[in-house]
């Protein structure tokens, strides 16, 4: 049934009743079950199904063996559970978030323009420069009460923005440092718990930065720019001075992939010290943990993962955030400054 959905249903009609209907109350529920615990509970469950599924596969071949069946037989037999299994496993990712990634883009969710140009990238970078410039004391970097902040805002953008209110993880999974970056990524959201996982060898300000993007995955953005949107949507008016430099960072260096390297740098040596110290800071946590090869055979196989759930872009949905932030920000839906439309 799920999978029927997934290919004849419209746009609309799984934003209106699947987006907006059956998964805010599994939202809900997931977040309520894997945030009552800082243990990732997903990689747990991976771990335990990649070490018992073998174990139940031998057992089950050499019970199969005793009975007299013949290895031909019993092929069939495993490899017919193992198509219904995955058959069961794809349904319920769609029923859990992955029928997200059919509802109308979020262009049309959130009404923005169809086209943004050089003067509102203008506009938003004299903006964006203004908030990098002013960075927050070290008083003021305290993660506790700067995810708190986000979290009631990010609540708040999607119950403004989409019509429900959900309920934002209070924990975030921080794994061993490492364990993302090896393979060239920052964070990843559980599609079936909804659990967002943060790579613990990053900055402190570079972590706040990924769980918005994560935490936006986690309440049904799928699409890598539409989490994009949201977190930052969400960290702008968040209302906390150590949010907003957070996201603003992000979008610094998402700004800065489209700039020649001159532009680059001159817009980076115009910051004050401690700002640079912090873009330094993230190149060293990439450098030191990132696998040229892993994150080479990584990107691939999320960008075949991406187009199978209908983002033709694949990972090139990624250079997307810029567009979409822009748009969102010509719209009033993102407010550097100010509070959001």
């Amino acid at each position: 049934m799920p999978i029927a959905v997934s290919v004849l249903a419209s746009p609309q009609w799984i934003t209106a009743h699947y987006a907006r209907g059956v998964f805010p109350v599994w939202e809900h529920a997931a977040v309520a079950l894997s945030g009552a615990t800082s243990i990732p509970i997903t990689a747990l469950l991976l771990g335990a199904a990649a070490l018992g599924a073998p174990v139940v596969a031998i057992r089950g071949w050499r019970r199969g063996r005793r009975a007299g069946r013949t290895r031909g037989r019993l092929l069939r037999a495993g490899l017919a559970r193992t198509l219904g299994a995955a058959a069961l496993l794809y349904s319920a990712f769609l029923c859990a978030w992955g029928l997200g990634y059919r509802q109308l883009p979020i262009e049309a969710r959130w009404e923005l323009p169809a086209e943004v140009g050089d003067t509102e990238l203008a506009g938003f970078t004299v903006e964006l420069l203004a908030i990098l410039r002013e960075p927050p004391e070290p008083a003021d970097r305290h993660l506790a009460p700067a995810l708190d902040a986000l979290r009631a805002s990010l609540a708040g953008t999607i119950e403004r923005r989409e019509g429900w209110r959900p309920r934002v993880p209070r924990r975030v999974k921080w794994l061993p440092a490492g364990t993302l970056l090896t393979f060239g990524s920052t964070g990843i959201a559980s599609p079936f718990l909804l659990e967002a996982h943060v790579d613990g060898a990053l900055p402190e300000v570079w972590r706040l930065g990924v769980v918005a993007h994560e935490l936006a995955h986690v309440v049904g953005c799928c699409g890598e720019a539409e989490a994009d949107l949201a977190g930052y949507a969400a960290g702008f008016a968040s209302g906390d001075r150590y949010v907003r430099y957070a996201v603003a960072l992000r979008a610094f260096v998402e700004l800065a992939g489209g700039l020649p390297a001159d532009d680059w740098r001159a817009l980076r040596d115009g910051l004050p010290d401690v700002v640079r110290a912090d873009l330094d800071d993230w190149s060293r946590a990439i450098r030191a943990h990132r696998s040229a090869t892993a994150a080479r055979w990584s990107a691939r196989a999320y960008d075949r993962y991406l187009r199978s759930q209908g983002v033709s872009a694949g990972r090139a949905d990624y250079q997307r955030a810029l567009e979409l932030l822009l748009r969102g920000w010509r719209a009033g839906a993102v407010a550097l400054h100010g509070t959001a439309r």
